[in-house]
C-alpha cells in the first residue's frame, strides 16, 4: 500500500489534470485510478491478457464474485482525509473507467487496430519491468505508448528496474532476468 501514498500525484488542484488518462498495462488492480479520478473525466485502462481485463470488467459491472476493493477504497479515502466517502469513491471509479482495452506495447499502434485521441496523461505501473529483454526493446516500447499521448502531456512511470522477483506472503515469484545496464 505504500505506493499509494506515492500515485496521488494526479490528485489536488495543484496536480496534473485533464480530460483522458491512459493506463498502460492496468493488470488486475484499480488502486491508480482512485486519485485520478478525481482530476481526470477519463480513464482508458489497458493491458495485454484477458484475464486482467475479465477481473475489472466484473468489479466494474458488480457482477457477483468480483474482487472485493473495499479495503483499499478506504485506506485511499482514508489518506485523502475522508475514510467514510469511500461508497462515493467507488462510484466515480466506475464512472471514470470508459474503457477496459487490449495492450500490445511491442506495437506502433499499442492499441490497434483502434486509433484513439492522444490523452493528457500515460500511467504504467510495474508494466514495462517483467515484459522487456533488453533495452532496446525498452526503448521501442516507449516510442510506441508515446504515440498515444498529446505533445505536452504527462508520463507518469513507476518502475523498478533490475529487480529480479517480488515478494508474495514469504515467497518470492521471479518476474524479470532483465538487467540492464
Amino acid at each position: 500500500m505504500g505506493m499509494l501514498r506515492g500515485e496521488g500525484v494526479a490528485r489536488g488542484s495543484d496536480g496534473i489534470k485533464g480530460d483522458t488518462l491512459i493506463d498502460i498495462g492496468t493488470g488486475p488492480t484499480i488502486h491508480q485510478f482512485l486519485s485520478a479520478c478525481e482530476s481526470f473525466q477519463e480513464i482508458i485502462a489497458t493491458d495485454y491478457t484477458n484475464q486482467n481485463r475479465e477481473e475489472v470488467q466484473r468489479w466494474l459491472k458488480k457482477e457477483p464474485g468480483a474482487f472485493d476493493r473495499t479495503p483499499v477504497m478506504k485506506y485511499v479515502c482514508e489518506l485523502e482525509g475522508d475514510k467514510e466517502k469511500w461508497p462515493e469513491k467507488e462510484e466515480k471509479v466506475r464512472r471514470a473507467v470508459k474503457q477496459y482495452l487490449k495492450c500490445d506495447v511491442t506495437q506502433p499502434n499499442p492499441l490497434a487496430p483502434l486509433v484513439l485521441p492522444p490523452a493528457d496523461c500515460l500511467l504504467s505501473t510495474l508494466c514495462f519491468d517483467a515484459v522487456f529483454k533488453d533495452i532496446p526493446t525498452y526503448r521501442s516500447a516507449f516510442r510506441n505508448i508515446s504515440s498515444l499521448l498529446k505533445p505536452g502531456g504527462h508520463l507518469l512511470f513507476h518502475s523498478t528496474l533490475q529487480g529480479h522477483y517480488y515478494m508474495l506472503a514469504n515467497a518470492s515469484s521471479l518476474h524479470s532476468t532483465w538487467r540492464g545496464r
